[in-house]
């Protein structure tokens, strides 16, 4: 990471005056600006869950990165690695 990129991180990551959610988001935001974040939305199909799965109801965040995490370890190709917050 670039050292102008982590001494923003940094300094949001220790302003005091701000609270959790909007550390969270400023340090997300600086990432992004820099290429070193993005979003992506996913089709059930996309990570390996049944489009039923839950009745239908979507996807849970916490099954999605357990999914892909299981995938990772077990050595799958670097084109499906994911790296997970």
């Amino acid at each position: 990471m670039d050292p102008k990129v982590a001494k923003l991180v940094l300094a949001a990551k220790k302003d005091d005056q701000l609270e959790l959610n909007v550390k969270v988001n400023r340090i997300m935001a600086i990432l992004k600006e820099n290429g070193l974040l993005y979003e992506a939305q996913l089709n059930c199909n996309d990570i390996l869950i049944h489009p039923q799965n839950r009745a239908g109801k979507m996807c849970l965040p916490a099954e999605v990165r357990q999914r892909l995490q299981a995938a990772e370890n077990r050595g799958r190709p670097q084109q499906i690695r994911w790296h997970l917050l």
